[in-house]
């Protein structure tokens, strides 16, 4: 495991709160998502920074959230911008923003049963 860098930490913080992926905050503070990850699971000793990186990623990636939600609730000139807002937030958070659609139908399926695999009674 890579050593824990709190300065690394901070920059991938900054990078989350304005909306870059874990992957490509980590890269672009120098370090690797792999490593990323392992700070993140090592729990570490309480009372330790280590052990709360996976809180302070989860925070800044809350934060960014936030200033989405902001722009989607703003009344803004253009609707645009909030229409991009919640089409990103729709993206990053499925489960919360994304839109839910019913898929009605019929399926046919058609069945082989091979002569072989037939349990005989007899």
């Amino acid at each position: 495991m890579a050593k824990y860098n709190e300065t690394i930490v901070k920059k991938i913080c900054t990078e989350l709160e304005e909306g870059i992926t874990r992957t490509d905050a980590a890269i672009l503070s120098g370090t690797t998502y792999k490593t990323l990850n392992e700070w993140m699971n090592d729990r570490g000793t309480r009372g330790t920074k280590k052990g709360y990186v996976r809180e302070v990623v989860e925070i800044a990636e809350a934060k960014y959230i936030k200033k989405m939600t902001k722009v989607v609730n703003v009344k803004s000139t253009t609707e645009v911008t909030g229409r991009l807002a919640l089409d990103i937030l729709s993206r990053r958070r499925f489960s919360e923003w994304g839109e839910r659609k019913q898929i009605e139908g019929e399926i046919n399926i058609n069945v082989i049963i091979d002569e072989s695999l037939k349990v005989k009674n007899d």
